[in-house]
């Protein structure tokens, strides 16, 4: 089978219908290892690296590649983050509004308690002072007793 693979290789070398290998005598002289001879010393086609190396442009192509792939996944945690915090500036946002209800309804309530807070102090104060009077009066009327009741014990005394 191998010869057969060598024989049509041959065949596609003379003709010129090779793929990118070495043309012309070099690539017969490169055929004409068989099974017994040994790979040292069967011709290497001139484009390969001798040395075992791995080639260069597959080093770069794996730097970009890897680059790539980093850049995606920072351009993934970034999204990820700008995400997460849009949905905390929504909760936020929330918050915020149900907090501002709370607080319109408490400062109205504030407003309502302070005006029925002076209302009562008036009242009390309008109380207070009515009282002052009615125990000023009480006062002269007492002072009125006293004195109708020094004047009866007078008279009380001057009759025995």
């Amino acid at each position: 089978m191998t010869k057969l693979v060598k024989h049509v290789t041959r065949v596609l070398v003379m003709m010129g219908l090779e793929s990118s290998t070495a043309s012309g005598v070099a690539a017969i002289s490169m055929l004409d290892c068989d099974d017994s001879s040994s790979y040292g010393t069967c011709m290497i086609e001139p484009n390969i690296q001798v040395s075992g190396g791995v080639n260069v442009s597959y080093i770069l192509l794996a730097f970009f590649f890897g680059m790539f792939l980093g850049v995606l996944v920072v351009l993934y945690k970034t999204y990820k983050r700008a995400r997460d915090a849009f949905e905390s500036y929504e909760h936020m946002y929330t918050q915020m509004a149900i907090l501002d209800s709370a607080y319109n309804r408490l400062q109205d309530q504030y407003e309502g308690l302070r005006e029925q807070h002076f209302t009562d102090i008036g009242i009390l104060d309008n109380l207070v002072d009515r009282h002052v009077q009615e125990i000023g009066v009480l006062q002269g009327q007492i002072t009125g007793l006293n004195e109708a009741m020094r004047r009866l014990r007078e008279g009380h005394n001057e009759l025995q």
